[in-house]
């Protein structure tokens, strides 16, 4: 994918990963969506698609206990 400049009329300066940063709120929402249509918790929808990947899963279930 080939990235594009384009004219807007907001000024932004320069952010590390600004495509992520504006993104990450949409994306987080969006996946509270497809839990809430499954019926399912959304942290646990979440673990459940990390599959193996263990450092992340500690990180959900760390977040599950302190909040």
């Amino acid at each position: 994918m080939a990235a594009t400049a384009d004219e807007i009329p907001v000024p932004v300066g320069n952010w590390r990963s600004v495509g992520h940063s504006n993104t990450g709120f949409f994306m987080e929402s969006f996946m509270d969506e497809l839990a809430l249509a499954a019926g399912r918790d959304p942290l646990d929808y979440r673990l459940a698609l990390l599959d193996e990947d263990l450092r992340l899963r500690a990180v959900g279930e760390r977040l599950r206990q302190i909040s």
